[in-house]
């Protein structure tokens, strides 16, 4: 806007719009030029909403802000109003608290009588509140009228699908509070009576701690007398607010110039009221029956936000921006949580900084205190989040609102679930998923409450979901072979009993099991929650859930807000040349793909793909030939590694139990699996063999306290050369083909970066490669390049020296990779022979699996279960 206007500087920033005081160059004069929030934008679509708000131009009245200009810039709206000197009533009472009696009269009538300008010229403000009059030399001025109105009528059920919410709950109608489609004039005079109540006494009639409790405050409560903390207020007077804040639109003035003129000195009463705002007779029972439902109805859509406590109302599904939601790679753990109210999510970026995104906030914000966070869960308050910080790490209490980080138990629970019951446990697995245990907020000794029974097959728990009372609770448990089941624990008797087969389960209070099989499928099964067992037959409710490694993308409130994300149509492999130009290997060939690695021959590629909730290990023949399955069992079959001579397969798998070991297959899937390496008290979740096959490096510490080591097979009688084994993490080891160099990724640096050592004599030296980031090491078959992803998501070509010594004698970044799946331990992509080709894992249409948040689902649930049966 340059051309025409001279922005001086910001002056503030509301709900809808970023304001900005700025010189008109055509006219010289001072204007406020509103910037509509570009999340708003693009809801309604700017054209749309500036076609709205040609109506408010027309708008001509000595106490209405006018409308000097308005347009559209690269898809970002803006309007132009006049820069008011003066102040707003806002800030007139954060000054004085309460006005004469006089002032607030006149001010409240100046507003009435632009309000009943506007009401005859058929447009409605729906945001009254002090901050949107404006004191020009003791007058008042009603900004940003019509407005809301605008944004309203362009966003249309687009605006509704996403929960964004027009008014603010100090000064809202219970109609407006109820979300109704259609607001008449006094829905306006009933926020003029809350602004005219709080010049009177110094605050608004209906406050509370949340928005929702103003709400209900709103829906439920008479006003408190304004006579009784303000002794000077004329009977008259208090009679005209309370009428203007009467519940019912039909028993408020019928319009503002009716509530301007009961405002005048002198006026008769309407009717005498005050004995019940004084706290006279109870409403009556016909009323009682209507204010309570419309309570629920109300605190179902209170108007605050995206996330609204979802109670009887409307279905409503919208999508949710999770920012910095961290990327698939292999692992078992749930990143999403979602407080018992439905107003906050939890979840990770990648490495596992917690995120927090809230029902009155458009973005998510850092949970300080948060690292490597597993099996999230939050407080039925809302206030507080339980973690493990790795798999086995330490079990961590973090306040939302701020304080210090506790640890509540060291160095023992795993990452597999936590939950909060309503009575005040946390309950989390210790090790490795074997034992349920439960603690108090506060610490102290855990309690035991269930664990697996080898004999019956039962590997390990993950998932909990404890019932209303913490009683007992739904989880998952996973078995040697074969995949999961949803089981239900009985506290009391320790029982584990299995209900059906699943990956995650939730009990919803309309007597179901709700749960998540291996291929996404939400189903519901009838379920009695004091016998703890399942009836009837399963119902599909929902197709299309994210399940990656074992672990649903769902998570579920008390008061049914349901998010999760959808999956994925279908992973590509794609063949991308030095150039960035990328083709599909076998454009039919689609699956929840990772850890891809090419044979030494460049005719096949062996690859992890998720199938039915585990990880399984897979062949394929480049580039349409059959695609094998070699290795099943357990959770978990990924991240392999070819022999030199391309018969082998080496790769980390969870088989014979939750930790993991090394595995060795034939290629060709002629024989069995047989062990390559097992730890007796650490998973290996890497394995790569030397060029000549003489050694075995592998990397250990599953979560944390990642060290890589080396062993030769058949020469050392016990395994445990340490490679680079710090207090720090290092993973995805890499070996030049000549053998003489490991690479791998280290966070030493504060930040993950590439580092070379000699090998095997490790400790003579160490060169950084990477430069501000780096992972997933891979290096040519020439041996002369050595390729990393930067932090960018680059992809990287090192050159290297051809002496003895180690050298770089070139950088160069070779295409732009972060549309393709990431494993920031393991390289998640494969060079081709050649040293021309590489193989990533893209998403389909490169996009992030969508985040789904669904409001009032129980009644839709209850629906679906009686037209099913």
């Amino acid at each position: 806007l340059a051309d025409r206007y001279r922005i001086e500087r910001e002056l503030g920033q509301g709900g809808m719009a970023t304001v900005y005081l700025a010189e008109d160059l055509k006219h010289h004069r001072r204007v406020a030029i509103k910037v509509l929030r570009p999340e708003l934008a693009a809801v309604i679509g700017a054209e749309r909403f500036l076609r709205e708000i040609k109506t408010i131009a027309t708008l001509q009245h000595p106490h209405i802000l006018g409308l000097i200009d308005s347009g559209e810039v690269e898809g970002t709206a803006y309007y132009v109003m006049p820069f008011v000197e003066g102040e707003s009533l806002r800030d007139r009472l954060t000054r004085d608290k309460q006005l004469p009696i006089a002032d607030a009269v006149r001010i409240a009538t100046e507003v009435a009588e632009a309000l009943d300008y506007a009401h005859r010229h058929g447009v409605i403000h729906r945001d009254i509140k002090p901050e949107n009059i404006l004191l020009h030399d003791g007058s008042a001025l009603v900004a940003d009228f019509g407005i809301a109105l605008a944004v309203s009528s362009a966003g249309g059920t687009r605006l509704t699908e996403t929960g964004l919410s027009l008014g603010t709950p100090n000064y809202m109608s219970p109609e407006q509070a109820m979300g109704q489609p259609e607001i008449t004039p006094r829905s306006d005079v009933f926020a003029l009576g809350c602004v005219l109540y709080e010049m009177l006494v110094g605050e608004p009639p209906f406050t509370g701690p949340t928005a929702q409790a103003i709400v209900a405050r709103v829906m439920t409560e008479k006003p408190p007398s304004l006579i009784a903390r303000r002794d000077r207020v004329p009977p008259a007077l208090e009679d005209a607010v309370v009428t203007a804040l009467e519940k019912l639109p039909a028993d408020r003035f019928a319009t503002a110039g009716e509530f301007a003129k009961a405002l005048h000195p002198g006026a008769k009463a309407v009717s005498d009221r005050r004995s019940a705002v004084a706290g006279g007779p109870r409403p009556s029972a016909s009323q009682t029956v209507w204010l309570g439902g419309a309570l629920l109805a109300a605190v179902g859509v209170a108007a605050w936000g995206w996330l609204r406590p979802a109670l009887p109302g409307p279905v409503t599904r919208s999508m949710v921006t999770l920012e910095k939601m961290a990327p698939f790679f292999p692992t078992g753990y749930s990143p999403l949580a979602i407080s018992p109210s439905g107003s906050r999510i939890v979840y990770s970026d990648f490495p596992g900084q917690g995120l927090l995104l809230e029902q009155d906030r458009l973005h998510t914000r850092v949970i300080p205190g948060t690292e490597n966070l597993w099996a999230p869960s939050l407080s039925p308050n809302g206030d507080s989040l339980v973690y493990a910080d790795g798999f086995p790490g330490s079990l961590r209490l973090v306040p939302l609102e701020g304080g210090s980080t506790r640890v509540l138990m060291a160095d023992s629970a795993s990452g597999l679930g936590t939950a909060w019951s309503d009575n005040g446990w946390i309950y989390f697995f210790t090790g490795n998923g074997g034992t349920l245990r439960r603690i108090r907020p506060a610490g102290g000794p855990s309690e035991r409450v269930a664990e697996v029974d080898s004999t019956r097959d039962e590997l390990l728990l993950a998932f909990p979901a404890i019932l209303p009372g913490g009683t007992a609770a739904v989880a998952t448990v996973w078995r040697r072979k074969g995949p999961p089941d949803i089981v239900a624990i009985d506290f009391a008797s320790h029982e584990i009993r299995p209900l059906t087969r699943g990956v995650r389960a939730f009990y919803a209070p309309t007597g179901h099991l709700v749960y998540v099989e291996g291929d996404g499928t939400l189903r519901a099964l009838a379920f009695d929650a004091g016998t703890l067992r399942v009836s009837g037959r399963p119902v599909a409710i929902i197709e299309g859930i994210l399940v990656e490694t074992g672990s649903a993308q769902i998570a579920l409130s008390a008061n049914g807000t349901l998010v999760y994300r959808s999956a994925r149509p279908g992973d590509q492999v794609v063949r991308v040349s030095r150039d960035g130009k990328a083709q599909p290997v076998d454009s039919a060939w689609r699956g929840a793909f990772g850890t891809p690695t090419v044979s030494p021959d460049g005719s096949r590629l062996a690859i992890s793909m998720l199938n039915g909730g585990l990880v399984e290990l897979w062949v394929k023949q480049l580039d349409h030939g059959p695609f094998t399955r070699l290795a099943t069992g357990g959770t978990l079959n990924y991240r392999p590694s070819w022999s030199a001579d391309g018969s082998r397969l080496l790769y980390s798998s969870s088989r014979d139990g939750l930790r993991e070991e090394l595995l060795v297959v034939r290629s060709d899937g002629s024989a069995a699996p047989r062990v390559a390496l097992m730890l007796p008290t650490q998973s290996i979740d890497e394995g790569i063999w030397s060029p000549d096959d003489r050694w075995l490096i592998y990397r250990t510490g599953s979560g944390s306290g990642r060290d890589i080591y080396g062993m030769r097979p058949g020469i050392d009688t016990a395994p445990g050369l340490p490679l680079a084994t710090t207090d720090h993490e290092e993973f995805g080891a890499a070996l030049a083909p000549d053998g003489r160099w490991l690479a791998y990724g280290s966070d030493e640096s504060g930040v993950y970066e590439i580092y070379v050592r000699p090998f095997p004599a490790v400790g003579t030296a160490r060169y950084q490669v990477s430069l501000h980031g780096g992972s997933e090491p891979q290096w040519a078959h020439s041996g002369r390049e050595l390729f990393y992803r930067d932090s960018a998501g680059d992809l990287v070509a090192v050159g290297i020296g051809s002496g003895s010594a180690f050298t770089i004698v070139s950088r160069q970044v070779l295409f732009d990779a972060s549309a393709y799946q990431v494993d920031p331990n393991h390289s998640n992509y494969a060079v081709a022979p050649g040293d021309r080709t590489f193989y990533f894992i893209r998403p389909q249409s490169n996009l992030e699996p969508a985040t789904v948040l669904v409001r009032n689902w129980f009644p839709e649930l209850s629906a679906q279960m009686k037209a099913a049966h």
